[in-house]
């Protein structure tokens, strides 16, 4: 799957949250909710508009890596955390 630069910094976030929540003992369920203003707390997107996140979630969206509510909060899909384990793998062996 190809996405914008910014989409890409957004998945990256997102990914690295997921694991942070795992690994603070969090549920998978639980891991895997966002709420929209998520990037507030990101270094690298806090600076972001909430218009261009919005953007980049609804690409996300449209790919099916993550659920959109209306509320704006999302959740991870699975398929999300498939490709990042099989990117990461990938990088690993090269």
């Amino acid at each position: 799957m190809q996405f914008t630069k910014d989409t890409s910094k957004v998945l990256t976030a997102i990914y690295k949250t997921y694991l942070e929540r795992r690994k603070n003992g969090e549920s998978k369920a639980s891991a895997k909710h966002f709420e929209l203003e998520f990037y507030k707390r990101v270094s690298c997107l806090s600076s972001w508009s909430e218009d261009d996140i919005l953007d980049s979630l609804s690409e996300l969206n449209r790919t099916k890596l993550i659920k959109e509510y209306i509320s704006g909060d999302f959740e991870v899909q699975d398929l999300l955390i498939i490709i990042w384990k099989t990117v990461l793998k990938m990088d690993y062996q090269k």
